[in-house]
């Protein structure tokens, strides 16, 4: 979020594309502020449910895929951060190299129980 926040207050022209996975719309972390934040130039911000589904929605209800990342995605030359639990970190992660992401250009941050 301190990326966009950033982006934002520089009005810099940088392309960003966010990916958003959650349980549902009210486990999105940051919602209002990705919300407000969208609008801007160059700002596409695309959320996937995987426990949720509703009609009046549009967007993915399942969980982070090829294909998503694919339509999400500028192009295989972008420079890609992903954060979240290990699990998920390690699965998008593969899922960008495997879609032709350098994996020098794939930053990750995880989060949550550590140890085996």
């Amino acid at each position: 979020m301190s990326m966009l926040r950033h982006r934002a207050a520089r009005a810099a022209p940088v392309q960003a594309h966010v990916l958003v996975s959650a349980r549902c719309a009210d486990d999105v972390l940051y919602r209002d502020e990705l919300a407000a934040l969208e609008p801007r130039e160059g700002l596409r911000v695309a959320h996937t449910y995987t426990r949720e589904t509703a009609a009046d929605r549009t967007g993915w209800s399942r969980r982070v895929d090829a294909a998503m990342i694919a339509d999400v995605s500028p192009g295989a030359h972008a420079r890609c951060f992903v954060c979240g639990p290990t699990p998920f970190v390690e699965h998008v992660t593969e899922l960008l190299v495997a879609g032709g992401h350098d994996p020098l250009a794939v930053h990750a941050e995880r989060f949550g129980p550590t140890g085996g």
